[in-house]
């Protein structure tokens, strides 16, 4: 089961300085030089066409097709990203293609995901999503079908086709311009069968045998009206499969391509694609597809002053992600009941973000919607209103001014009462009460809460070290730990 995208770029129009490994060049006999026995693209067929590079290296550059799915998004095979010795390729970077000639405005890839299951032994879960670090503009886009959708296309006998830039012939050159495969969707059992035949047209296929896994492949093959076959072929991997504009299948494996290898004759046997119908699921999980759904509203949006003009806003993340992962959170501000504007995308998944600008005295609400590759889900309920403060309260400094008084002996253990002065710093907001807690050797008491400026501790062990800590409490909270330790007498 040779794979399918082992095609360097060599035989394609490049930049100048590119360098790439070439194979060896070897044209099979009797086929026309197209995709094999392909046709060129009429205007406008194929405008979601990608051409994906991966960069392996120094002299190591491979093609792959694709399908654009959204303006970022590129659905393509697992496997072109692995070179022959089955070394992950990080290096990618995509164009949409014209129908003229081999594109050359490439972007790069911000991340490519791969099938977590996915086999270079048995090319099973041959599916990858390329999203790139920009949009692609003017491109157009292939249709995800639903379920049912993709059942009443992909049914045996259907016309289908496929296009891309691979090569004209099992190990041969690739054009410079897409080629059209114009093909007819073989029933499983046949592909399923070594010893099955089908009949397109003149030409007659045969079955692959028990390599085809009807779970995750389909086949198909075609004939020109001089009897020939028609395939795809090296290059032409994780290209498209279509009904019409609406993607059924991504161009995967054959053995050969149209009944050659390397210029010889061998069985001819269908090429083999992913089955879409069964990555439907994953495709929605990643925002792809009608299944997919934007996210859930986040909860429990809340806003604190850091200054008398700066706030940090935090939330909740929504329970309901869409399937996909959230890329962002749009946050949205009132002031002072007013109309809501727009702040921004925080382009991460932090439930977190830190507003600046604001004016004192005025007052504040804001809500937060989350992002992910389907789109911006429904806005939060807001968050209560926020009053900019014109002087910034803050928790209190620590207290000071311990003193210890005499320790009391009550049974076999010690009393003492221990008092403080209020901290120099209230934070800007009256001292409401007190925390205090003491401990020795790592264990602690509970904080207690507290009044006055003094507290009574009991049962303290003779001879021991003890630490007595307390914080200041205002309205925005307890302010700094202060210690004082001391020791107990031994009798």
């Amino acid at each position: 089961m040779p794979r399918r995208w082992i095609a360097a770029l060599a035989a394609l129009m490049l930049p100048v300085g590119l360098v790439v490994a070439a194979p060896t060049v070897v044209h099979a006999g009797n086929v026309d030089p197209k995709v094999v026995n392909g046709r060129d693209p009429v205007a406008g067929e194929f405008g979601f066409l990608a051409a994906i590079r991966a960069n392996a290296g120094p002299g190591e550059t491979y093609v792959c097709g694709g399908s654009f799915v959204s303006s970022t998004q590129i659905v393509t095979a697992a496997h072109c990203f692995y070179d022959p010795d089955g070394r992950r390729i990080t290096t990618v970077s995509a164009a949409p293609g014209d129908g003229t000639t081999w594109p050359y405005s490439f972007v790069s890839a911000s991340r490519v995901d791969i099938h977590e299951d996915y086999s270079s032994d048995s090319e099973e879960y041959d599916i990858a999503l390329v999203t790139l670090s920009r949009p692609v503009t003017g491109v157009s886009t292939a249709t995800i079908p639903t379920l049912s959708q993709w059942t009443a296309l992909a049914t045996a006998g259907a016309s289908v086709k496929s296009a891309g830039w691979g090569t004209t012939s099992s190990g041969g050159s690739s054009p410079d311009d897409f080629l059209v495969a114009d093909l007819t969707l073989i029933p499983d059992s046949v592909c399923g069968s070594y010893g099955a035949t089908y009949r397109i047209g003149s030409v007659t296929y045969q079955g692959i045998g028990s390599s085809f896994d009807a779970d995750q492949m389909m086949c198909a093959g075609g004939a020109t009206s001089a009897g020939r076959p028609i395939d795809t072929c090296q290059g032409d991997s994780g290209g498209p499969l279509v009904a019409g504009s609406t993607l059924v299948g991504i161009v995967s494996w054959g053995i050969g391509c149209a009944g050659y290898s390397d210029g010889r004759p061998i069985r001819l046997t269908p090429g083999v694609y992913t089955r879409l119908a069964t990555f439907l699921p994953w495709l929605a999980e990643r925002g792809v597809g009608p299944n997919a759904s934007v996210p859930g509203a986040p909860t429990g949006v809340r806003a604190v002053a850091d200054s008398t003009t700066t706030a940090t806003i935090t939330w909740t993340a929504p329970s309901d992600k869409g399937g996909s992962a959230i890329t962002g959170y749009v946050v949205e501000e009132s002031v002072d009941g007013g109309a809501w504007r727009e702040l921004g995308n925080t382009g991460d998944a932090e439930t977190y973000a830190n507003v600046l600008d604001l004016v004192p005295g005025s007052s504040y609400q804001f809500r937060v919607a989350a992002v992910n590759s389907a789109g911006t889900g429904a806005m939060s309920q807001p968050s209560a209103p926020l009053v900019m403060p014109s002087e910034l309260i803050t928790t209190p400094g620590a207290v000071s001014g311990f003193s210890v008084g005499r320790f009391i002996r009550k049974g076999r253990n010690f009393q003492v009462s221990v008092r403080w002065q209020p901290p120099a710093d209230n934070g800007g907001a009256e001292i409401l009460g007190y925390v205090a807690r003491y401990g020795t050797g790592g264990r602690w008491s509970a904080w207690t809460d507290l009044s006055g400026t003094s507290a009574t501790i009991s049962q303290l062990r003779p001879g021991t070290r003890y630490t007595f800590q307390v914080q200041a409490l205002n309205e925005k909270g307890p302010g700094v730990i202060a210690s004082r330790s001391f020791t107990t007498p031994r009798r």
